[in-house]
């Protein structure tokens, strides 16, 4: 694993709202070997999981999140054109997006120059 595992990691912090309790593991993916390994893991223990993204659309209890936090390192992001298809990571934000793609010509996303989260899109 390429990522970082930690245990009481504080989940305020990676939120918009900067409030929250911690979380039981966090786990820093950094490839997708990454995410396969908490998958196999969570499913071998039946140990609840979540994406925090970029914390735009968490609200996190003061008692914190029993179970496995998973934040998407910049292995996750990027920007990748086809034509007028687009591909983007699943950590790369909204703005970035939003960005790139008006550059292009290409419409549809103007919208997200505003919103502060992270996005997978295949769009065509």
């Amino acid at each position: 694993m390429r990522g970082a595992v930690e245990a009481g990691v504080p989940l305020g912090p990676l939120t918009t709202l900067r409030v929250g309790g911690p979380a039981a593991v966090l786990v820093r993916a950094e490839a997708p070997g990454d995410l396969a390994a908490v998958a196999e893991e969570c499913a071998a223990t039946a140990r609840p999981w979540l994406i925090v993204g970029r914390g735009s659309n968490l609200l996190v209890a003061d008692e914190g999140w029993a179970g496995v936090a998973v934040t998407l390192g910049r292995g996750f992001r990027g920007v990748r054109v086809d034509g007028t298809v687009v591909e983007a990571g699943a950590a790369e934000p909204m703005s970035v997006l939003a960005t790139a793609v008006a550059r292009l010509d290409l419409g549809g996303l103007a919208f997200g120059v505003a919103i502060p989260g992270a996005w997978a899109a295949r769009c065509a």
